[in-house]
């Protein structure tokens, strides 16, 4: 994975000793820390650049991070690998089943055994196909986003106002080099 262009406390066009950046840390939106190979940006969230083969580490990473999180919208261009982010998502948490896109069923669901024995589950929303808010009432988006479950949607715009207020939003992107980006746009809590 490769690392953001700044150094621990460095702000945007600044470079600060490690102390004056641990107080940004505490009250300017825009200071940057390092963890690993992952960057947070108070204002702009956690960021993982990854290829292919990194994938199942920056999963892993992801779950280090979001382990109280239920539901992640997935913002992104066609073909930037959504779905296949959300497959090494569900292999990072244990799924064994078959993991594919839900554009056709709206609304995949897998299952898997958190770390204390309990069986938990993950759902996988494709809204792409849907016209409007009535669709997904009708395919059971809501009920799907309030249960005590993972959930990651894909095209989110439609239901906006449906998420519960601590989702957390993310982006993915396609470098020129083929790697991916994926940011956290926004949270409502943390």
């Amino acid at each position: 994975m490769q690392r953001s262009g700044r150094t621990t406390g460095e702000a945007p066009g600044n470079r600060l000793d490690k102390g004056f950046s641990l107080f940004l840390m505490q009250c300017c939106n825009f200071c940057r820390i390092r963890c690993g190979s992952i960057a947070f940006s108070l204002f702009l969230g956690m960021q993982w650049t990854f290829t292919l083969d990194q994938l199942p580490e920056t999963a892993r990473q992801f779950w280090d991070q979001f382990a109280d999180k239920q539901v992640f919208t997935l913002d992104g261009p066609m073909g930037a690998g959504k779905t296949t982010l959300v497959k090494a998502l569900c292999a990072a948490k244990g799924v064994q089943d078959a993991t594919a896109s839900p554009t056709f069923s709206i609304i995949n669901e897998y299952a898997y055994t958190d770390t204390q024995g309990k069986p938990r589950r993950i759902f996988h929303l494709d809204l792409y196909r849907l016209r409007d808010e009535a669709d997904a009432i009708s395919a059971g988006v809501e009920d799907t986003l309030y249960q005590d479950a993972i959930c990651f949607v894909e095209w989110p715009d439609l239901v906006a106002h449906m998420l519960p207020p601590d989702t957390v939003h993310l982006r993915l992107e396609v470098q020129p080099d083929q790697k991916r980006v994926l940011r956290e746009i926004a949270s409502s809590s943390k």
